[in-house]
């Protein structure tokens, strides 16, 4: 499993950085077992946390910039995501975007979602469905045009009897 972390970077005074610290506790306690590492970085003191992450100097460079507060993030090896923090954001909501964005699922321990498979083999009856069907208009339609089957004899031999 890749090394993920998601934490924020906060500023004391925010009315949303303090919204968000409840928020951010309730998601790490639900995914307390799940590997992934929690961090919280105040602004002041970011030039300092920021180099223990273990980061690219690319993802640290995004980080040091930030300034909108809460900054969201979770690092999946070297790559940085952002999530768009909003009032109405729910734990249900960040733990569904962690999943999405780091091929983790805190219900089976990682690796693909459930149901994958599934999904998978449906499109492929799918596709299989969609092929056949237009190969077999292919195919009566070249019959009809190039002799495969008389359809002028049929109706004759229909009216003579």
């Amino acid at each position: 499993m890749a090394n993920i972390t998601f934490g924020y970077i906060f500023m004391e005074e925010c009315r949303h950085c303090q919204n968000f610290k409840e928020l951010f506790e309730n998601v790490k306690n639900s995914m307390e077992n799940s590997g992934i590492h929690f961090v919280a970085i105040n602004v002041e003191n970011r030039e300092n946390e920021i180099p223990k992450l273990h980061t690219t100097s690319k993802v640290a460079q995004t980080l040091n910039r930030a300034n909108a507060f809460p900054f969201i993030f979770l690092i999946v090896g070297d790559k940085l995501h952002e999530y768009n923090y909003n009032d109405n954001s729910n734990v249900n909501g960040i733990i569904a975007w962690i999943e999405k964005n780091s091929g983790f699922t805190s219900k089976n321990g990682g690796g693909r979602k459930r149901g994958f498979r599934r999904t998978q083999k449906r499109n492929q009856r799918q596709r299989r469905r969609r092929r056949q069907s237009r190969c077999s208009l292919c195919r009566r339609s070249r019959n009809r045009l190039f002799g495969g089957y008389n359809w002028k004899k049929l109706s004759r031999k229909q009216s003579a009897k």
